[in-house]
C-alpha cells in the first residue's frame, strides 16, 4: 500500500504542476485501498495520510510554492478523499 503511494509520489514529482496532477494520487489511493482492509478506517486513514505526504513532496519537488496553487491541490485531494469516504460509507451500509 505505502509502496504504491511512494511510486505515485515519484511519478507525481515528474508532473509540471498542472491542476490535474492530483488525479494520479486518486488512482494510487484507490489501488492502495484495494490492497488493504478497506473496511478498517485506520487503514484508510494511513492511505490518505500517505497521499497527503506524496502531494506535499510532489509540490516541493516541483517548487510549487504559490499559496493559491498549493491550496487548490490540497483542496482537490481532500475532495477526492471525501468522495472515497462517502463511497466506503455507502458500501458499508449496503453490506449490512
Amino acid at each position: 500500500m505505502i509502496a504504491r503511494l511512494k511510486h505515485c509520489q515519484k511519478r507525481y514529482a515528474s508532473f509540471n504542476g498542472r491542476e490535474d496532477t492530483v488525479s494520479g494520487l486518486e488512482t494510487a489511493i484507490r489501488t492502495a485501498l484495494e490492497n488493504t482492509d478497506r473496511r478498517d478506517a485506520n487503514q484508510r486513514a494511513r492511505v490518505y495520510q500517505s497521499a497527503r505526504q506524496a502531494l506535499e513532496k510532489g509540490l516541493a519537488n516541483q517548487n510549487i510554492t504559490e499559496p493559491g496553487a498549493v491550496a487548490r491541490q490540497r483542496r482537490r485531494l481532500d475532495d477526492i478523499i471525501t468522495a472515497i469516504e462517502q463511497e466506503e460509507a455507502a458500501a458499508a451500509r449496503k453490506a449490512r
